[in-house]
């Protein structure tokens, strides 16, 4: 009696095990695709890391984005580790994301942590494959898009928390504020637009209160 009434207070966690467990599994079967290989790095014998993907990160910078974080974590991740790193590592930054965004959530709607993870874990996989196939299965991709977003969402998170709280953010907050900004940033430009928009209606929704 017991275990099941265990099992039905922590229903949800399990089933979050069980699906992170299964979309490990799923994730070994994920391979190198499209720009993985242009930014793989084929280092000879005794030439230096450091000083190649300094270079490769200065011609990304100049002729393409200015992603330098970003790039930096798929070119030596997927050249050290290989497209391992990113098969073990996926699946924790999904929920990293999920259990940020339901933090956020909780701020204003009382939920379940457990059961609002779960149903926004079975909705991201549940996108179309067209969509998936170039935001959640390919290293390259899933950095910049998905991984991306984390840091400005544990922002948000520490932002809107000082905010629900009243509380005056001190200059030790504001400090990792900007620097989870800054690394955003250098991951893909486009959650600073996200980003602002939703400062600017906190900011909007106060004055008005």
């Amino acid at each position: 009696m017991k275990i099941l009434n265990w099992i039905k207070k922590y229903k949800y966690w399990i089933f979050i095990v069980i699906i992170y467990i299964l979309l490990f599994i799923h994730m070994q079967s994920v391979v190198m695709y499209a720009d993985d290989y242009t930014v793989f790095l084929r280092i000879k014998p005794g030439e230096s890391f450091l000083s190649i993907i300094l270079k490769e990160l200065k011609s990304y910078y100049n002729y393409w984005s200015g992603r330098l974080i970003g790039h930096a974590v798929v070119i030596s991740g997927l050249t050290i580790f290989g497209i391992n790193f990113f098969r073990i590592l996926n699946p924790v930054m999904i929920f990293i994301f999920c259990w940020f965004v339901s933090k956020i959530v909780k701020f204003k709607i009382n939920i379940d942590i457990s059961k609002f993870i779960f149903i926004l874990t079975i909705l991201i996989l549940g996108i179309n494959i067209e969509i998936t196939r170039e935001c959640l299965y390919w290293a390259d991709g899933t950095i910049l898009y998905l991984w991306g977003f984390i840091p400005i969402i544990i922002n948000l998170y520490l932002l809107i928390k000082a905010y629900i709280n009243k509380q005056t953010i001190t200059s030790k907050q504001l400090f990792v504020c900007l620097f989870l900004s800054t690394v955003s940033n250098f991951i893909m430009e486009s959650t600073q637009v996200f980003y602002i928009c939703i400062v600017f209606f906190i900011l909007l929704f106060n004055w008005k209160n």
